[in-house]
């Protein structure tokens, strides 16, 4: 079938599936992630994996990550560290230890799989619960702050582990790299807070002009890619060049006018054809699990979705008194893009098998439905 053929039938499908999860007030990744596997080769066998399809998502993803990396801010993590860290370590940090212990000495992974299968299920996604927290206007509210700071640093634990996993040659340098990288990134930003009047004037005055727009969006994509080729050439995956390169581009650089531009463009992209796309495309190397697999699957979701539930639920008084436990537990539960992520990109790099891909993508999908239910629990009195 000719690749633009495929990407209307693709891009159809996942604007019409998440559309209508949406309309249910489930994620609509979930129904883009089933269109795919509709159309893919364990169902109707409409449009097969290409070599293609694999470059189209590869520059969706770029611009999903660049974007959920632009919505994050180094200072949403220092602000509420003190609260987001036992919410991260309890809600993500323990399913994950447990997910892996089983998978690894239980089900006999390797520990590069292991690790990426149990982070792929565990980790919560920035992009679901960021939608959660403003559909239920806890933006400013103290809770909201602390559930979205635990989300970043639960997506940043996973993806430097996948980074770290994906090619396991010099790993010690390459979880010190990253850090390093970290400590540089809040290091730059401290000076780009320093001098934010002068970098804001700089680019209010570029907007102003004929063609600003144009550079100033040229510029952003090509620090991204700029971020994402060194990633890549000193072995790490391009998606943690692209997250980071998100979190410079800031308020404090652009101003609130341009860098609401530049979101709601992003936003439209990406809403409207990277991330239908994107998504319906990884649907289509699911497969259907055999029964020693949906009893991996079965085993997981135990441990994520009811072993990390109780504990969310436990600690959930302890760093959000006001918000009913059920609905902290449903925001933490939440699953999308990341995970969705993590896997393919591991796929491509056979570092999972298509079982355990399936695995996670029917997981991510299961959770996707069933977690956001409890975020409707009404405030207590």
């Amino acid at each position: 079938m000719e690749i633009i053929v495929s990407i209307l039938i693709l891009l159809g499908l996942g604007l019409v599936l998440g559309q209508i999860f949406e309309q249910f007030r489930f994620a609509a990744v979930a129904g883009e992630i089933l269109g795919g596997f509709i159309l893919g080769p364990a169902v109707l066998g409409v449009i097969r994996p290409t070599a293609e399809l694999t470059s189209i998502s590869e520059i969706a993803l770029f611009f999903i990550v660049l974007l959920i990396g632009i919505e994050i801010t180094t200072s949403l993590i220092t602000n509420n560290y003190r609260g987001a860290v036992p919410l991260t370590f309890f809600s993500f940090g323990v399913p994950v230890v447990l997910m892996l212990a089983l998978l690894h000495f239980f089900f006999g992974n390797t520990m590069a799989t292991s690790v990426i299968v149990a982070v792929s299920i565990g980790v919560p996604s920035i992009s679901i619960i960021s939608v959660l927290v403003k559909r239920y206007g806890l933006l400013q509210n103290s809770s909201g702050q602390i559930i979205l700071a635990s989300t970043v640093f639960s997506d940043l634990i996973a993806f430097i582990a996948l980074s770290a996993f994906l090619n396991q040659k010099d790993f010690l340098f390459k979880i010190a790299a990253i850090l390093l990288f970290i400590v540089a990134l809040f290091v730059a930003d401290f000076f780009i807070h320093r001098n934010s009047a002068a970098l804001v004037r700089v680019f209010s005055r570029l907007h102003a002009t004929e063609q600003g727009d144009r550079v100033i969006f040229g510029v952003i994509i090509i620090l991204g890619l700029v971020a994402a080729t060194f990633f890549q050439l000193i072995g790490f995956t391009f998606v943690l060049g692209a997250f980071f390169a998100g979190m410079i581009i800031s308020e404090v650089i652009l101003g609130q006018q341009i860098l609401g531009i530049l979101t709601r463009t992003l936003n439209r992209m990406n809403d409207s054809f990277f991330i239908p796309v994107y998504f319906t495309i990884a649907g289509l190397n699911v497969i259907f699990p055999t029964p020693f697999f949906i009893v991996v699957l079965a085993s997981l979701l135990l441990i994520t979705g009811g072993a990390g539930a109780i504990l969310t639920r436990w600690i959930a008084p302890r760093i959000a008194p006001e918000m009913p436990p059920g609905r902290l537990m449903g925001f933490m539960g939440s699953r999308g893009a990341v995970g969705v992520v993590i896997a393919g990109t591991a796929l491509g790099a056979a570092v999972i098998s298509y079982d355990l891909y399936s695995v996670i993508l029917l997981g991510t999908v299961i959770m996707a439905l069933f977690f956001p239910l409890f975020t409707r629990e009404k405030n207590q009195a």
